[in-house]
């Protein structure tokens, strides 16, 4: 399914300089996990430091052993957002897709004239201002070396996709690479599958056992074989998908 473009964050300033934030990140990184390790998909954390804790207590995850993916907006909305970047990004085990979070990010250290949606309540990148720019450099540095815009994850003779906010119809040309910019940004920062597949059953996603996404903030949502895990801010609960049980 083609998604129409809806990309109000940058409604007004268009142009390659803007794209650029997607060319400088890999568009596709594999992830195999052992058959004695644990692995966990969590939703959308938005530098909430506190609940990303609780979640991992819960389940108790070892950073050593445990697989941790991110289906992205690791940061935003919240005090701890450079805390909780910095730490996932750094961690052997995790591995972090890129979110429209992350995008506005990268956008407004290239052109600081997006500052005013960026910093906005509704964006909620108000927290750069609270760090010097070195350490925000430092952050796109590490962001650059360590996001993917998608992430397939071999398990248990599986395979799992993660893609921020929706998926095309065959994970085929995600794994080969063939999308563009303009889809890119589609999948990254789109509603309009979720709310599909919300109104009806949508058929499965090609080439691939299930895809999972966040960007919905909605419950636990899932139709087809995509999983939309972005609960946070509708439930006051991270959603932390143990992989073993996504298939039972």
């Amino acid at each position: 399914m083609k998604i129409q473009r809806i990309n109000i964050a940058n409604a007004s300033i268009k142009g390659d300089k803007m794209e650029s934030s997607l060319k400088c990140l890999r568009p596709h990184k594999y992830v195999t996990v052992d058959k004695s390790q644990r692995c966990f998909v969590v939703g959308d954390i938005h530098g909430n430091w506190e609940a990303l804790q609780e979640s991992l207590k819960e389940i108790n995850f070892n950073a050593k052993q445990d697989i941790l993916v991110s289906v992205g907006d690791i940061i935003d909305r919240h005090e701890d957002s450079l805390k909780v970047a910095l730490w996932m990004l750094n961690q052997p085990n995790i591995h972090v897709a890129c979110g429209n979070h992350e995008k506005y990010f990268l956008d407004y250290l290239q052109l600081p004239e997006t500052g005013y949606y960026y910093k906005s309540a509704r964006t909620g990148g108000w927290w750069v201002d609270q760090h010097a720019p070195k350490d925000l450099q430092d952050l796109a540095s590490n962001m650059q070396n360590q996001l993917a815009l998608s992430i397939t994850v071999e398990y248990a003779k599986k395979r799992i996709g993660i893609l921020h906010a929706a998926s095309p119809d065959d994970w085929y040309v995600v794994e080969n690479e063939l999308l563009g910019n303009d889809d890119w940004m589609d999948y990254l920062d789109n509603r309009a599958q979720y709310r599909q597949s919300k109104l009806s059953d949508i058929h499965p996603i090609s080439s691939i056992d299930a895809v999972i996404h966040g960007h919905v903030c909605a419950p636990y949502h899932s139709g087809g074989n995509q999983h939309w895990i972005d609960t946070l801010h509708a439930t006051g609960k991270l959603t932390v998908l143990e992989l073993s049980n996504l298939f039972k």
